[in-house]
């Protein structure tokens, strides 16, 4: 006997994520304030800190560094 059974008519709930609003004080809240040429410094690894960038501010739009201590993001759109 399988543990997983397929079911047809199950509905998709809503997603909980979706239009929850982001803290200002959350990097990714920082991330939506910057103006252009502006940078902020996060203390993380560089893939995670550019997955965020990139959910916020989209292609093109940001600019990550590693610096000492974690990564630097620069606002470029």
């Amino acid at each position: 006997m399988s543990k997983y059974v397929v079911e047809d008519g199950v509905p998709i709930p809503k997603s909980v994520r979706k239009g929850r609003a982001l803290a200002p004080d959350s990097f990714c809240g920082i991330l939506r304030s910057m103006e252009v040429g502006q940078s902020v410094f996060r203390a993380g690894t560089l893939s995670t800190t550019r997955q965020m960038a990139y959910m916020i501010l989209g292609k093109g739009g940001f600019a990550c560094r590693t610096v000492e201590g974690g990564v630097r993001v620069w606002r470029l759109k």
